[in-house]
């Protein structure tokens, strides 16, 4: 017997293929149902197995032209589909003559056991009429109608379903885009953070060599100064060179700040009680033509921090808004108490371990920064002033203390805004007040002991 399957998927054909044939049916193929036709007027097989979906002729309109051929209509014919599935596509399809209408994918045994009922239950005969074949214009133009409705239905559902797949898709790129940037955002922050660790490294290493020459400078300069008997011309030249020599190693202790290696005094602060002290030296510090408005947080918390170098964070930060208002503006100093979660880390700082922190800002209505400024700002020696009126150490020396003190930088900045450094300092519990007993320094007698001194300088 000799069996046509229609199927536009060559592994859907290869499949009934090896099973009909391992049945003992003579198997013959077409990829639609226009080569179906040409091939089935040629040689009528016994029985036709059909798939609806498929370019050129579809299974639908192959099946009433099977009908309406004198020579196929009584071969039986069967579809086999996985698109039209539900209950109307049935009675459409056997509707138009056919004889089974079964849903991929069959079990093997069903489907041959289906196969075998077909052709046993029809049996052709010569006088015998076709479902189709005296179809009347009204029959033929319910067919269309029919045929329509079961094809707009399907075109409805693919698209509601490429809709879907296209949402799915849409979410799944915004998600790609989103996790490639988070990812472009971390490794520039790595390497941010690894580029200021070498050039910390670098500095302390400087820095140090660089202060144990100095201070042989500034030691045998103090030592001649003692002279009783120097000139007044010579003890001028000297002076200067001492007065050069500390300007230098102010420098030197600003880069060993960056650098993380200067020794800190630490002890629990109210950063109030700094600002208040502050503000008379803060307010000349500034120009006339820039205002300066001092707020501090209610039951400020405490921290633990170098007092000294907490002043110089402030005065460095109101230095550089002051340099930034050329043409005045508002200079804003807040505290405030600041609790850190795992939901509003990132309106802090993106990489802020949640806690509690009391955060100090200062605020410029200034020219603001562009990007490639803000990529540079914390390098040392890096300004964007004239000549002779930076050293470039400002933002570096807030950098390196606040990063000693556990702290975190945040900076906003706006070009032709202004700028808000925001920085956290880890809050400490009160009770650990006994670090800020000071103890008034203790006077160093003479004696003759002997003293063992260790150091790779012979100057020193």
């Amino acid at each position: 017997m000799n069996i046509f399957i229609v199927d536009d998927n060559e592994q859907n054909l290869y499949q009934l293929q090896i099973l009909l044939g391992g049945c003992g049916y003579q198997v013959i193929s077409a990829a639609n149902g226009a080569e179906a036709l040409t091939k089935a007027r040629q040689n009528p097989p016994d029985l036709v197995i059909s798939d609806i979906l498929m370019p050129v002729m579809d299974g639908f309109a192959l099946c009433r032209e099977w009908k309406k051929d004198e020579r196929l209509k009584n071969i039986p014919f069967i579809f086999y589909s996985a698109t039209y599935t539900d209950d109307r596509d049935r009675e459409f399809a056997l509707s138009l003559g056919a004889e089974q209408f079964l849903v991929k994918p069959e079990e093997p045994d069903v489907f041959i056991r289906k196969v075998w009922e077909v052709i046993w239950k029809v049996k052709p005969t010569a006088g015998a009429v076709s479902v189709m074949g005296d179809a009347t214009q009204d029959e033929g133009d319910g067919f269309l109608k029919q045929y329509n409705e079961v094809l707009v239905r399907k075109l409805e559902s693919k698209m509601l379903q490429l809709e879907q797949a296209n949402r799915e898709l849409e979410h799944d790129i915004t998600e790609l885009k989103k996790a490639k940037e988070e990812k472009s955002k971390l490794e520039l922050q790595l390497r941010e953070s690894q580029k200021m660790q070498a050039l910390g490294q670098l500095a302390g290493g400087i820095s140090h060599d660089f202060n144990n020459l100095l201070s042989v400078i500034n030691g045998y300069s103090q030592i001649v100064l003692n002279y009783p008997d120097l000139n007044a011309s010579t003890r001028l030249k000297i002076e200067e060179i001492l007065r050069a020599g500390e300007r230098a190693s102010s420098l030197t202790r600003q880069l060993l700040v960056f650098s993380r290696r200067q020794p800190m005094e630490l002890k629990i602060i109210d950063i109030n009680t700094i600002l208040s002290g502050l503000s008379k030296m803060l307010r000349r510090l500034v120009r006339e033509s820039i205002g300066m408005i001092i707020v501090g947080g209610a039951d400020l918390w405490h921290i633990k921090a170098d007092p000294a170098q907490i002043e110089q964070v402030i005065m460095n930060l109101v230095v550089n808004a002051r340099d930034a208002m050329i043409d005045g503006g508002t200079l804003t100093i807040k505290t405030a108490n600041v609790k850190v979660d795992e939901k509003n880390n990132s309106v802090h700082h993106p990489d802020i371990k949640p806690g509690l922190y009391v955060m100090l800002s200062v605020s410029d209505t200034g020219c603001g920064m562009d990007g490639k400024v803000k990529e540079h700002m914390f390098e040392p020696f890096f300004t964007t002033k004239e000549v002779g009126k930076g050293t470039g150490l400002g933002l570096a020396t807030v950098y390196g203390i606040v990063k000693q003190s556990n702290g975190y930088i945040d900076i906003q900045s706006k070009v032709g805004i202004g700028t808000s450094f925001k920085i956290y300092f880890p809050q400490i519990a009160r009770e650990n007040s006994a670090d800020e007993v000071k103890q008034d320094d203790p006077i160093i007698p003479g004696g003759s002991e002997s003293i063992l001194l260790v150091e790779d300088e012979d100057e020193q």
